[in-house]
């Protein structure tokens, strides 16, 4: 039986999930350091109770990371894309055809742009997708919830 995949195609598809491993090491950074940054934050609020407005910085940082944290995780949704288109192409033109100049310009073309005709279509659906993950929007609405209730527990707002 004929193999299908050359070592280049191995070699590539390797490449590309060291790619996806890397958008997921820094979506997973992204709450590391917010949480970082949100227990430092904190920390030295209730040290300084009169500095209670600076809990408002959690909610513009929680925001940013949110929105990185997404850009990550959309990253790796393109790469997965990138990495089903390869192998569909590689799976149609077959091992004897590697030198067909349509499958050579797949290979080691890290461009997930190109996956169709109508690429901002495929970047949109991915960033609302990796928007709406449960692996980012719970996380941190969560934490801009704490940090509101922080906010009017320890200022001298009355709120009701």
């Amino acid at each position: 039986m004929k193999e299908m995949f050359t070592e280049s195609d191995r070699h590539f598809i390797g490449l590309l999930h060291d790619t996806i491993n890397r958008m997921a090491n820094n979506s997973a950074n992204c709450k590391n350091w917010l949480l970082a940054i949100l227990t430092a934050v904190v920390a030295y609020v209730a040290s300084n109770p009169e500095s209670s407005n600076l809990l408002w910085l959690i909610i513009i940082i929680d925001v940013l990371f949110y929105w990185l944290d997404s850009y990550y995780l959309q990253l790796e949704n393109n790469f997965r894309d990138l990495e089903a288109d390869f192998v569909t192409k590689v799976c149609n033109f077959g091992t004897q055809e590697a030198e067909n100049q349509d499958y050579n310009k797949y290979l080691y073309d890290f461009n997930f742009t190109r996956l169709d005709k109508d690429n901002v279509k495929i970047v949109c659906k991915n960033m609302k997708k990796a928007l709406k993950s449960n692996a980012t929007w719970p996380f941190y609405l969560t934490i801009l919830i704490v940090a509101l209730i922080a906010y009017f527990m320890i200022s001298d707002i009355d709120f009701y």
